[in-house]
């Protein structure tokens, strides 16, 4: 059976009010075959929107868009011939659209896609490509170019600065702004004549450097007071630095972006210190006045004769000469030259007049204020240690003869001047000359000692007295000498040797037996018989009854105070006793009166007889 012939079971198709209708499926000849010619068709069909359901729901209205359009002229379906199938000739009715006559298509040309839809039912416009390259946007300059000289605005500028120059060097108000001088400087740095304006700057300065000069000769001429000379050039170099300050705030710009970076030029402020030397340099009198009149001033101040303005002024002088670079050539060299005549002939003078306690004493005290007043003033350090070496030379080199004296030296150590000897030990010392003091020392040492133990009159006081000496010499020994190890060796090397001499005399019972340890034996028989009233009457006894009332203030603490000094008394007896080489005689006097305190029942202390038999026994005897 042919398609065409074929049936379709038809189906129902329930309707809005319930009814039902049958739907024959069966395709139509007429719409199921189509034709070439169909296919080619130039419209579509219209689409009858009044068709659809409008009662649904589900579906949204529809307007006519295609009848709208302005390509769809055509509502209906025209067929194409056989022959107008490949004819590509454009329509007549398309061509004319918009009042526009169409152009014949070619095949080599390029199709114009119609315009399409978009989702907001709008026209897409086509984007074209610019036919040439990017466009150059010129911008025509309406006002006409300003015919500025450059040089004649140059010269107007410094015009402007010349006047403040002038101004700032008479110490009046600038006649125009800071502002207004600063950017005429910079105006012409950027326009590459930097150079031009450093040398017309340079020109006004050394003008005006002339013209002070002048003025502090014509001062020069007329005081004749160094300090007068020096006062005049501390005030030129303070004006024309704060000048000097001015302009360089001024030519900021000109120091910072040529001075700076210029291998030829300096900048402005070593420029000001450096012209200023310059121009007083070549005056030469003016230097060697102002330089006497700073070493006057601290030859006054040796003197204690100048007051705070003079010392101000002076200290204002060390900072100029140093700026200058006149300090090392001119103002030390003199400097020192003046202490070193001025402290000789002190020295000469004092040494001869005043003894040899009152020389060192002023020695040190001339040492201290030198050394005070080169800090304050604010010396270098090279010359701080120029000057101490200096008076080391004076005071101690060039007096070294009159220091070691030895007649002087022996009184100041019979004298106990403790304070007078260290300050000699002192000043020998800066020159590693302490040691020579040993031989004096040591001489001092025995005779002293020599006379204390062959003094008839006095043999029952020699323990005390050698005790006494013992002490002082110990005494010395760590103030004056600083416990000097040599010094320490001297001393005990020179209570050996003359604790030892002998003498035949009624002393010794016209032996040679040492007398020092028979009279040691019978100091410490005495103590251990005595106690505290025995060590009361030795050497130092003053401070001791101080040591004891207190004691026995505090009640309980008495007896462990008296039994402290008994111990401390006893010691130092037996350190005295070391020295002694013939113990034999200390042994057979110690023995007996041991046993006569034993027998009599003579010992003030139990403990003291114990303590003092355990460092015989030892064999150490030490001070506590």
């Amino acid at each position: 059976m042919p398609p065409a012939q074929r049936h379709v079971k038809s189906a129902g198709v329930r309707r809005p009010d319930g009814s039902s209708k049958t739907l024959d499926r069966t395709p139509s000849t007429e719409t199921s075959q189509t034709t070439i010619p169909g296919l080619f068709a130039t419209t579509k069909p219209d689409v009858n929107t009044d068709v659809l359901d409008h009662n649904s729901p589900s579906k949204r209205r529809k307007t006519k868009h295609c009848a709208e359009h302005p390509y769809n002229t055509m509502t209906t379906t025209r067929v194409l011939g056989t022959d107008q199938m490949y004819d590509f000739t454009p329509n007549i009715h398309h061509g004319k659209m918009n009042g526009q006559a169409s152009n014949p298509i070619t095949i080599g040309d390029s199709p114009v896609s119609c315009p399409t839809k978009s989702a907001l039912n709008t026209t897409r416009r086509q984007h074209t490509s610019s036919k040439s390259g990017p466009k150059k946007l010129v911008v025509k300059n309406l006002k006409p170019a300003s015919k500025v000289d450059p040089n004649k605005y140059i010269e107007e500028v410094w015009s402007r600065l010349k006047g403040g120059l002038s101004a700032i060097f008479a110490g009046q108000s600038l006649p125009y702004s800071m502002e207004e001088l600063y950017k005429g400087v910079e105006n012409i740095c950027r326009q590459g004549s930097a150079a031009k304006l450093y040398d017309r700057l340079r020109r006004e300065c050394e003008t005006q450097l002339d013209e002070q000069m002048r003025t502090l000769s014509k001062r020069e001429k007329c005081c004749q007071n160094n300090v007068d000379i020096l006062r005049a050039m501390i005030q030129t170099i303070s004006s024309w630095t704060q000048q000097m300050s001015t302009i360089r705030s001024v030519f900021y710009y000109l120091d910072r972006s040529f001075l700076l970076r210029s291998a030829e030029h300096a900048p402005l402020d070593q420029f000001t210190v450096t012209q200023f030397r310059h121009h007083v340099v070549s005056q030469t009198n003016i230097v060697e006045q102002a330089v006497l009149g700073a070493c006057q001033l601290a030859s006054s101040r040796r003197k204690n004769l100048v007051d705070d303005d003079g010392l101000q002024l002076l200290k204002a002088a060390v900072k100029m000469f140093r700026v200058l670079d006149l300090y090392v050539s001119h103002f030390e060299p003199l400097y020192l030259r003046q202490i070193a005549d001025h402290y000789s002939e002190w020295s000469a003078d004092t040494i001869v007049k005043g003894g040899l306690a009152t020389y060192v004493r002023g020695c040190q005290d001339h040492m201290s204020q030198e050394l005070e007043a080169c800090v304050e003033l604010g010396l270098d350090t090279q010359t701080r240690w120029t000057v101490q070496e200096s008076l080391e030379n004076v005071f101690v080199t060039a007096q070294e003869r009159h220091l070691l004296n030895e007649k002087e030296v022996i009184d100041l150590l019979s004298e106990d001047s403790i304070s007078p000897l260290s300050h000699l030990y002192a000043l020998l010392q800066r020159r590693s000359l302490g040691l020579r003091l040993k031989p004096i020392f040591e001489k001092f040492i025995v005779d002293t000692g020599t006379d204390i133990i062959f003094d008839e009159p006095r043999e029952q006081e020699m323990v005390l007295r050698l005790l006494g000496f013992k002490q002082k010499l110990d005494r010395l020994w760590e103030q004056a000498f600083l416990k000097n190890e040599d010094l320490g060796h001297t001393l005990r090397e020179a209570f050996e040797i003359f604790i030892n001499k002998t003498k035949r005399s009624n002393m010794t019972w016209g032996t040679d037996n040492s007398k020092p340890g028979e009279m040691i034996a019978k100091y410490v028989d005495t103590i251990l018989k005595g106690g505290i009233k025995a060590v009361l009457s030795g050497p130092s006894s003053t401070d001791r009854k101080a040591k004891v009332s207190v004691g026995a203030e505090d009640g309980d603490n008495s007896d462990m105070d008296e039994d402290i000094e008994i111990e401390k008394q006893l010691g130092n007896v037996l350190d005295l006793f070391r020295f002694v080489q013939g113990k034999a005689v200390f042994e057979a006097f110690y023995k007996r009166d041991l046993a006569r305190r034993l027998l009599l029942s003579r010992s003030a202390s139990a403990d003291a007889e114990k303590s003092m038999m355990s460092r015989l026994r030892t064999g150490i005897p030490s001070a506590c």
